[in-house]
């Protein structure tokens, strides 16, 4: 045999030795990977979405007929599968007035503000209708801000809410509008933060896509159910004490999870709210009414669509 000959057939001899090694070893590897596959495919079989109880009409129950003026424009919708419950007009375009505040609320929680920076009160956010009672130069921190446009809709707060993210007034209302567009409220646009312009248009319906989103916070359904908040306003130094607008909390036995009130001449009385019966779950309710003729109507008028949908319909 040749001396090219054997070493063809070493060379031969050791290409197989390398070759079955690589094999070996790549074993561990393949299997290893089917593993992992094998997990995925059963964590994905597993993974089943959540059943919510759907709201089913009750034919026994009457249809809810609102009393001649009761309001502009309403709808009830259940939370959990978005369905709609009951709608007068919801496609109406109306002035939000403070409604408005939920949306200046939405953009400024986005912001990540930190909530112990100072902010200090000054003559432009003086724009009329009910404020923060405190003189120019006051000084607080944009929590105090932020609780006293919600609970107590102060539009001086408001906007020195909006002025706190270091947004000019145009800036702030192209993010109202931006975030109005990107949650699916087609027919709303904003013209000022506080909700004091008329033009600040709303639906129904689109409310409903507002509260889902500002709601979906904690810092902001928070403080849409408080009653009463405190804190001290530095130079001069003043305690204040913010009191809701929204008189329906405490005299119902629904359970309010976050709501809002708005009043302007042209809007006459708006009023919105997340509830769910008392000590219960599955059932929570958006309830819209717009431009009811008084204050107390606007409650009374919610509350009764609330209960009503609470009758009329069966969570199955």
């Amino acid at each position: 045999m040749g001396e090219n000959t054997k070493e063809s057939m070493k060379i031969s001899y050791w290409k197989k030795m390398i070759f079955g090694c690589l094999v070996f070893s790549l074993i561990p590897i393949f299997s290893a990977t089917a593993a992992a596959k094998t997990t995925i495919k059963s964590a994905v079989k597993k993974t089943t979405p959540i059943a919510y109880k759907q709201p089913v009409r009750d034919p026994n129950v009457e249809d809810f007929i609102p009393e001649q003026n009761m309001f502009a424009s309403a709808v009830v919708i259940d939370a959990a599968t978005n369905k709609e419950l009951y709608a007068f007009k919801p496609t109406k375009k109306w002035p939000a007035a403070s409604l408005t505040k939920l949306m200046t609320a939405l953009v400024f929680v986005e912001k990540r503000p930190s909530w112990n920076t100072v902010v200090k009160l000054s003559k432009a956010d003086e724009v009329g209708g009910g404020r923060l009672r405190l003189a120019v130069g006051s000084r607080f921190t944009v929590r105090d801000a932020f609780y006293s446009s919600l609970v107590g809709s102060a539009n001086n707060a408001t906007m020195a809410l909006a002025r706190s993210t270091g947004y000019s007034k145009k800036g702030f209302l192209n993010l109202m509008n931006k975030k109005a567009k990107a949650i699916g409220m087609t027919s709303s646009s904003y013209a000022d933060p506080s909700g004091m312009e008329p033009t600040n248009i709303i639906t129904a319906r689109d409310m409903v896509k507002l509260m889902r989103a500002s709601f979906a916070y904690s810092e902001i359904q928070k403080a849409a159910s408080t009653g009463t908040y405190k804190f001290t306003a530095k130079n001069p130094t003043v305690q204040k004490t913010i009191l809701t607008t929204d008189k329906l909390k405490g005299q119902t036995d629904l359970r309010i999870l976050g709501a809002k009130t708005g009043f302007l001449y042209e809007s006459e009385y708006n009023f919105v709210m997340k509830v769910r019966p008392e000590n219960q779950t599955g059932k929570d309710l958006y309830v819209v009414v717009l431009g009811a003729p008084t204050k107390q109507g606007s409650f009374q008028a919610a509350e009764s669509l609330a209960k009503w949908a609470l009758r009329a319909y069966k969570w199955n």
